[in-house]
C-alpha cells in the first residue's frame, strides 16, 4: 500500500513541475500555410506571452514536401527542417516570419498544428501574477483527483460479516 502512495506522489510531483507554455500556428494565427509547385511563401504573425526575457524554445513543424524554411522570431533568423531549439529573448508581443520555398512540382504544406513551446527560462519572476493562479487551479484540480483514491486506501476496509457473528434472529413466515 505504501508503494502505490509513493508512486502517487510522485506523479504529482512530475505533473505540477511540467509549466510549459506553447502555441500552435493556428493559435497564433498561421494556420496551414500552402506553398504552390516551386514557389515562394512568406507569412507574419504576433503573439503575446506572459513569459518574458531570455527563453529557450523548441520549434516542431509538420509538413509535407520538400520545403526550405526560414523562421524569424523577434529577430533571430534559422533555418529548420522539422525541429529545432533556440534562444531568443521573448516580449509581451513578439514577432514570426516565416519564408518558405517549396522545391519540387508538388503543393506543400506546413500544417497549422506546428507548435511552439517555452522549454526554460533564464529569468525571475517572468511569469504574470495571472499564471500564478492558472497554476495554483491546475495544482487543486489535480489534488482533487489524487486524494480521493489515496483516502481509499488509506482508511480500512470494512470485512463481510461471516452469518456466525450476527445474532440468532426469529424469523416469522406467514
Amino acid at each position: 500500500m505504501n508503494k502505490e502512495i509513493l508512486i502517487v506522489a510522485l506523479l504529482l510531483v512530475s505533473l505540477l513541475d511540467n509549466t510549459s507554455v506553447s502555441w500552435s500556428f493556428t493559435e497564433i494565427g498561421l494556420g496551414d500555410i500552402r506553398v504552390g509547385p516551386l514557389e515562394h511563401v512568406q507569412k507574419n504573425a504576433s503573439f503575446s506571452s506572459q513569459i518574458t526575457g531570455q527563453a529557450t524554445l523548441n520549434i516542431t513543424l509538420y509538413k509535407k514536401g520538400s520545403l526550405t524554411i526560414k523562421i524569424t522570431i523577434n529577430n533571430i533568423t534559422f533555418s529548420i527542417s522539422k525541429t529545432r531549439m533556440i534562444s531568443v529573448f521573448l516580449n509581451p508581443m513578439n514577432t514570426i516570419n516565416i519564408d518558405i520555398i517549396n522545391t519540387l512540382l508538388e503543393e506543400g504544406v506546413v500544417y497549422g498544428n506546428s507548435t511552439i513551446t517555452i522549454i526554460s527560462t533564464t529569468t525571475k519572476n517572468s511569469v504574470a501574477k495571472a499564471d500564478t493562479i492558472v497554476e495554483w487551479s491546475r495544482v487543486l484540480f489535480i489534488f482533487s483527483i489524487a486524494i480521493p483514491p489515496i483516502i481509499l486506501a488509506l482508511v480500512p476496509k470494512e470485512t463481510e460479516k461471516t452469518a456466525e457473528e450476527f445474532d440468532e434472529a426469529t424469523i416469522i413466515e406467514g
